[in-house]
């Protein structure tokens, strides 16, 4: 963690002495690497761009805004533009994505210098051509986007139906995919006579070609550094300690990008982990009384929820009071159709299964219907976010977690005053 503080400060500094006038033109020449789609105009990233100054050039990732037309993933494009600089001292989000400048231009403004995709993009763009040649355009979308994480395809209707109810996080290659996919690559491996080192080698292997299809996001990279500690720790007869696990993927995640550290997807991603981690006994427990999947299914969901709740409120400006309904309905469909996906491309590089698209086309827009019928934002509570409250309200879930050894009835009794004082904060 010191070492990331430390790299933060130098890559910081560094950053802010990457000084150029706002007020001139420059040519700007690089790759497109990501698009996503916006009302009045498409906001693509470009990595290693060249940016011409004073005859020479500089290195440096972008955000461009191009107006009245589309790109694609491994364009190359040259334009001129003002530029000017994506972060500030308030402000570092960009820096997460290694952006330090962005610009603003017209299709028309914009030279094509070719395209060319790499391996992890190549692997990408045909799972997106097959989903979209073999399902419904909506569908399509979020098949692809719970396959990948991209969810720049999917119509800002349907995203908002997932949000309000809670069930977004599918779209993020996290936990919950690695998990499937590592649990799947398990069962076809223990019919193999080779020794378990090499089966979890195999299967790490898998995974980080998994996270590279899906750029890399940070919340596959936790999942995949987490479930890499798991299978080593069984291949060498190691305990495997979760919480280690996931503090050792944090370092590593901000020892390469310290910056990281202001992206939601993370702060989400780790949040609900750790609440996973030190709540959902608890919350099991105070379910006993229901069916053992029931409760621990609910307690699983309730976890995440509640350790999350004041980043949803801070940067989304609201909360989903039926999440846990939500998820507790689609995630076993969703996992079901995100498996049954996996196999399906990875057997139509042999032969085309039109059918099984179809069958995954419908149940798709089965959740989709239900979603509409079911008018998710009419269950969301709006909110400004939270200030000193929540720090009131994180010492209260954490008295009520497994982290503190006392009893239940205790423990409740902390949570309830520290939440007291939090409510008390807001009012």
């Amino acid at each position: 963690f010191a070492l990331s503080i430390t790299v933060y400060y130098f890559y910081f500094r560094y950053y802010q002495s990457l000084y150029l006038p706002s007020e001139n033109i420059y040519y700007v020449y690089g790759k497109v690497k990501a698009v996503a789609y916006y009302d009045n105009c498409i906001s693509v990233k470009l990595t290693n761009a060249k940016i011409e100054y004073d005859y020479k050039l500089i290195n440096a990732n972008l955000q461009v805004y191009v107006k009245n037309g589309d790109l694609k993933i491994g364009d190359y494009i040259g334009f001129y533009s003002k530029i000017e600089k994506a972060f500030s001292t308030k402000d570092v989000s960009f820096l997460n994505d290694g952006i330090i400048y962005k610009a603003t231009t017209d299709i028309t403004q914009i030279e094509f210098l070719g395209n060319k995709v790499n391996f992890f993009e190549k692997c990408n763009l045909y799972i997106k051509d097959l989903l979209f040649a073999n399902m419904s355009a909506e569908s399509g979308a979020v098949a692809y986007a719970m396959l990948t994480g991209t969810t720049s395809y999917i119509p800002e209707a349907t995203k908002d139906l997932y949000r309000f109810s809670g069930i977004a996080h599918i779209f993020s290659v996290s936990g919950l995919h690695i998990s499937f996919v590592a649990h799947f690559l398990n069962k076809i491996t223990k019919r193999i006579n080779v020794k378990k080192i090499y089966k979890s080698f195999f299967i790490i292997i898998f995974l980080i070609f998994y996270s590279g299809i899906c750029n890399f996001t940070l919340s596959s990279i936790r999942a995949v550094i987490m479930c890499s500690v798991l299978l080593l720790c069984g291949s060498f007869g190691e305990k495997y300690d979760i919480l280690n696990s996931l503090l050792i993927s944090l370092s590593f995640t901000l020892f390469v990008n310290p910056f990281a550290l202001y992206s939601v997807g993370l702060q989400l991603s780790y949040l609900s982990v750790f609440g996973i981690i030190v709540l959902a006994n608890t919350f099991k427990r105070a379910l006993k009384k229901l069916p053992d999947k029931i409760g621990e299914a609910i307690s699983v969901s309730l976890s995440a929820s509640v350790m999350t709740l004041p980043v949803m409120m801070e940067v989304f400006g609201y909360f989903s009071i039926v999440s846990v309904i939500y998820n507790l309905i689609f995630i076993p469909l969703v996992t079901f159709i995100f498996l049954t996906l996996i196999i399906t491309i990875i057997i139509s590089l042999l032969i085309k299964l039109k059918f099984i698209f179809y069958l995954a086309d419908e149940a798709i827009k089965g959740i989709n219907y239900v979603l509409k019928l079911s008018t998710p934002e009419k269950y969301i509570i709006k909110t400004s976010g939270l200030g000193i409250e929540k720090y009131f309200y994180y010492l209260g879930i954490v008295s009520f977690s497994d982290l503190i050894n006392l009893n239940y009835t205790k423990k409740a009794i902390i949570a309830l005053i520290f939440i007291v004082i939090a409510l008390l904060c807001i009012v």
